[in-house]
């Protein structure tokens, strides 16, 4: 019993699970509406320019077969470099605003997290996609873009003008 005279509330494995899937529902939804327009077609886009290297380039190293089974991985790997960016341009005063209007399933309008959680959880993100690469493979683009990201949005002070963040544009998307 605690001092207070009750019995302490134990956290269940349940609780746990539904902890942890509220989290990842979060996440999500910062990437949700962008299935469609970025991660769907960059992924095609990325699976199809590896086979069409397996037959132009003299020295490629992979089998349609390997190429093919690798697709979920591009796929996620499209998605990893995609999130801390997404959270980065969603988590500015003027995007809530927007979003409260436009998209208020998103966590910060809908007050899933705050502006401050959002930045942790985008260095994060970063974090996530680079050791993602690590394991699957060398993605030496994936630092870049964390890079370019961070150094355009936080180190220069870039917060305004879109023309202020288009030299990490090519790079993320």
């Amino acid at each position: 019993m605690s001092p207070s005279g009750t019995m302490p509330k134990r956290c269940s494995l349940l609780d746990t699970r539904a902890r942890l899937c509220h989290e990842a529902y979060t996440i999500w939804l910062f990437t949700r509406s962008d299935l469609k327009t970025i991660v769907i077609p960059k992924s095609i886009f990325g699976v199809f320019g590896a086979l069409a290297g397996s037959k132009l380039v003299t020295d490629a190293n992979g089998s349609v077969q390997a190429i093919i089974i690798r697709a979920p991985l591009v796929v996620f790997w499209v998605w990893i470099v995609l999130l801390p960016f997404n959270i980065d341009n969603q988590r500015r005063a003027e995007a809530i605003e927007e979003d409260r209007m436009n998209r208020p399933w998103r966590p910060l309008p809908s007050k899933r997290l705050s502006p401050e959680q959002a930045f942790r959880t985008m260095l994060v993100g970063h974090v996530a996609g680079i050791a993602y690469c690590l394991v699957v493979g060398p993605c030496t683009k994936s630092y870049w873009v964390s890079f370019l990201v961070i150094c355009t949005t936080r180190l220069v002070g870039v917060t305004g003008h879109a023309s202020g963040r288009m030299p990490s544009t090519p790079w993320v998307m």
